[in-house]
């Protein structure tokens, strides 16, 4: 399986510091080293290029260097600083195809790259070329990919400390919805329901019979006695 060469980004200061110290090897050679890949390609951006063409009676040096590297499309209108610039590429760095390593020297620059993730960074420590290590974002991104790539759930992210993915609602869809709401009843299906009468009361029908037997008696009663008379 072939792999794509890694692409490192060099910005200003980064070029101008590591010509200073005069190396006994070139710059290149030291960053492919470093990031173990020699097919490794330097690129610097349009605006990092107008940067130096500004200076390039000054430092005839840092200009030569920066010609031997390919210059990439930042696609900023107006020319911005060198590490705006970066930045501004290192931020989109996600959700683009092209992935970087950025070299950056001023401490400043390298503490706001930090807090974007997956933004691997080198620097010089004094003349030793270093590879810095992940930032916590950095390592929360790589976790989180991880985690989706082999499915890890809900527990096992509390455990090893990692952030829920935020789920999605799924967007309304109108024609999804007519087929599956609540359908009402056919009117022409339900049959109208029968009053019927009220069923009789047995109490109060006892109540009459009683009323009436006792009459029946107390009549038959004065029949006898009249007819005694």
């Amino acid at each position: 399986m072939a792999f794509l060469a890694a692409k490192v980004l060099l910005e200003e200061s980064f070029i101008r510091y590591g010509l200073e110290l005069n190396l006994p090897n070139s710059i290149d050679s030291l960053i492919r080293r470093a990031i173990q890949d020699d097919s490794a390609e330097l690129v610097i951006t349009d605006c990092i290029r107008k940067r130096f063409e500004e200076f390039k009676d000054k430092s005839a040096r840092d200009f030569e260097f920066i010609e031997t590297l390919r210059c990439v499309k930042c696609n900023h209108k107006e020319p911005l600083s060198s590490i705006k610039c970066v930045m501004d590429i290192a931020k989109n760095m996600n959700k683009s195809k092209d992935k970087y390593v950025v070299c950056s020297q001023k401490d400043l620059y390298r503490t706001d790259l930090r807090r974007l993730s997956g933004v691997p960074l080198i620097y010089f420590n004094r003349s030793v070329l270093t590879l810095d290590t992940p930032s916590k974002n950095s390592n929360h991104f790589v976790d989180a990919s991880v985690a989706n790539r082999l499915g890890v759930s809900d527990a096992e992210r509390e455990l090893l400390g990692m952030e829920k993915p935020k789920r999605e609602e799924p967007a309304h869809n109108p024609f999804v919805d007519i087929h599956h709401h609540k359908k009402n009843p056919n009117p022409l299906s339900c049959k109208k329901k029968k009053n019927l009468p009220p069923p009789p009361s047995a109490n109060a029908d006892g109540k009459k019979k009683n009323r009436r037997s006792k009459k029946h008696r107390s009549s038959e009663v004065l029949a006898l006695e009249v007819a005694k008379d």
